[in-house]
């Protein structure tokens, strides 16, 4: 069911992502307000919602340590994700999607299409990787 609340969001995270790069903050708040009570419905753990918080504290981090090269709505879209398919689900898909965007990435500088410096949206990478999964049954 997650799946299925969470495919469209990503689909209008990554149309914003790609236009204007950035998230509204209205998508990831109202998301993730729902994403809660799916995860209260779904009885986690302790150990789910810590590993839920660290990571996404790690990931905010992460946005800082790297002056925004990962953006925070990334960050806030991992915590919105993993509250609907839960971390070890989430920890795929997010796995899944970066290797499709590195993949993309060397090939666009090997034929020259991309320079180095060029920065790439990561929403539609992982929304793509997320309607397949969820299309495939997986």
């Amino acid at each position: 069911m997650g799946k299925w609340i969470t495919l469209p969001v990503l689909i209008i995270a990554a149309v914003f992502d790609c236009k204007w790069r950035q998230i509204p903050g209205w998508l990831p708040v109202t998301a993730g307000a729902g994403g809660i009570l799916y995860a209260l419905g779904t009885n986690w753990s302790g150990m789910q919602w810590g590993l839920w918080a660290a990571g996404s504290a790690i990931f905010l981090a992460v946005c800082k340590m790297t002056q925004q090269a990962v953006g925070y709505g990334d960050a806030m879209m991992w915590s919105v994700t993993a509250l609907y398919l839960g971390i070890t689900d989430n920890a795929i898909l997010w796995m899944i999607s970066f290797q499709l965007i590195f993949l993309f990435s060397a090939a666009g500088l090997l034929f020259k299409k991309i320079s180095p410096k060029t920065t790439l949206p990561f929403l539609p990478f992982l929304a793509a990787v997320h309607g397949i999964l969820t299309v495939m049954g997986g």
